[in-house]
């Protein structure tokens, strides 16, 4: 079994992505908006996922032992009980052995949800903490920022959910796949959590001193995360920019149509393209078919497209496979900071 999340508004797009991958995949149960129980072979379906990539989950959990709290609860009488100590009142130790079994010697990580209607006093960082000491006290290496194998927990108010991956399996390292960051100042805009997600889901880095182009970039929250990259920024958007960048980018005060128009692609390449203009998604494909002539041999595209209300899967998969005969692409996914919207990156086709 697994444990799918999505946007709560995305969650019969990802049933119908589940069903694409794995016809015979079986719904069980919703757990929460967005969060849904499925009957799967785990190993079938990662196999399957890989070769048709969903573009709307954004959090697969496989599913390695329940527990039901009624049974739990009578064996561990501290379980309905406030926790104490900074303590959840678990007893992991014996109930979990068949997922900490299944670890290796690589760093490890606790992710826990809970969707229980009294859980004030029950929190995921007292579980977390719970599981993680226990671990380490037998000698595991706890490595929150960089897992790579991840306990999985969801409780509810009948049912205790776990699972070992590891967060290429996820299609995460975050829990649910909702990265939380800290504002860094001068914060311009929240846009700016939107591509450092991207940059951290499709695993991309720049060479410093790189070139980049930001499209409609007002107010400037990706010019920004571009600029601390190390990047030298040419910031396109007839808007005015955030004070804060001020003598960091070179701003051209045009449309994305009219900087195309009055540049050179022979004289003028950069090395990494950006767009997050709310557009329609033709008018933004446009762009980026022109965009084209300006990227640099082993350039990269990092774009988002907006949705319209009705149609978004038809209307994603659509603007990606359009995308295909002109790029590389290297993936799209709904992220958790993106709205209405998808995010894709391109390649320059070799």
């Amino acid at each position: 079994m697994i444990i799918v999340s999505s946007a709560p508004e995305s969650e019969q797009i990802a049933a119908n992505e589940i069903y694409k991958i794995n016809p015979s995949a079986k719904f069980i149960k919703r757990i929460s908006h967005g969060v849904c129980l499925y009957d799967v072979n785990i190993d079938t379906f990662f196999k399957s996922a890989q070769i048709k990539p969903p573009i709307f989950i954004r959090h697969i959990m496989p599913v390695d032992l329940v527990l039901k709290l009624p049974d739990y609860a009578e064996n561990s009488p501290q379980l309905l009980s406030p926790p104490l100590n900074g303590h959840s009142g678990f007893n992991f130790n014996t109930s979990f052995s068949p997922v900490f079994e299944r670890l290796t010697s690589l760093p490890f990580s606790v992710q826990t949800r809970i969707f229980c209607r009294n859980s004030a006093l029950l929190t995921p960082l007292l579980v977390n903490n719970d599981i993680s000491e226990f671990l380490e006290n037998s000698g595991n290496i706890l490595d929150v920022k960089n897992p790579q194998q991840i306990i999985s927990v969801i409780i509810t108010d009948t049912d205790i959910y776990a699972g070992l991956s590891s967060p290429e399996f996820n299609m995460s390292k975050w829990s649910g796949g909702a990265p939380m960051y800290s504002k860094t100042e001068p914060f311009i805009s929240r846009a700016e959590f939107k591509l450092t997600e991207a940059m951290e889901v499709f695993g991309v880095s720049f060479k410093k001193e790189s070139s980049a182009l930001d499209l409609g970039a007002a107010p400037g929250g990706w010019s920004k995360i571009l600029i601390n990259a190390g990047l030298k920024v040419t910031s396109v958007d007839p808007a005015i920019l955030s004070e804060a960048l001020a003598g960091k980018v070179t701003h051209v005060k045009a449309t994305a149509q009219q900087f195309f128009r009055n540049i050179s692609e022979r004289e003028c390449k950069f090395d990494v393209i950006t767009n997050d203009m709310k557009i329609d998604y033709n008018e933004a494909i446009d762009i980026l078919f022109e965009a084209e002539k300006f990227l640099s041999g082993k350039g990269i595209i990092i774009t988002t497209f907006k949705l319209p209300e009705k149609n978004q899967q038809k209307t994603a998969y659509k603007a990606v496979e359009i995308l295909a005969g002109k790029y590389d692409v290297k993936g799209a996914r709904r992220l958790f900071h993106n709205r209405s919207e998808v995010c894709v990156v391109l390649n320059k086709k070799q």
